[in-house]
């Protein structure tokens, strides 16, 4: 297996954050994004592993089985993610029961790095209301 030491390691991890991240997240959250790419660039990821990620990821289908999830369930989504279309998510809660769908607007895929106070609102909200309900 090789690592992604290669000569253009930060140029792939610049460029798939950009894809990742909101459009403006490089221009509005520089530092925090200097930040990731030294976190990448100190663990990079073994080319056989990401290749696996992305073949599970493409292969991963429980669609089926989603009625039967009766566990409340926060989804959570951005409705400018490039890679997992907002669409999924609501696919998601119209076949889980008891789930609640949080859309942010102008958000991409990492909505825990765009805006994480946000997100972790939503996600302690979410578990106290189940706190109280129990």
């Amino acid at each position: 297996m090789r690592s992604f030491s290669d000569p253009n390691l930060e140029e792939r991890i610049r460029k798939n954050l950009k894809f990742a991240l909101g459009q403006n997240f490089e221009e509005l959250k520089q530092e925090e994004f200097e930040k990731i790419v030294e976190l990448r660039l100190a663990n990079p990821i073994l080319h056989q592993a990401y290749l696996s990620q992305l073949q599970a990821a493409m292969t991963f289908d429980v669609e089926a089985k989603l009625e039967n999830l009766t566990t409340p369930t926060l989804i959570v989504t951005g409705d400018k993610d490039p890679m997992v279309p907002a669409e999924n998510s609501y696919n998601l809660a119209r076949k889980i029961k008891n789930s609640r769908l949080e859309v942010i607007n102008n958000i991409g895929h990492s909505v825990f790095i765009e805006t994480p106070k946000v997100f972790n609102q939503l996600v302690t909200d979410f578990l106290n209301g189940q706190k109280r309900n129990n």
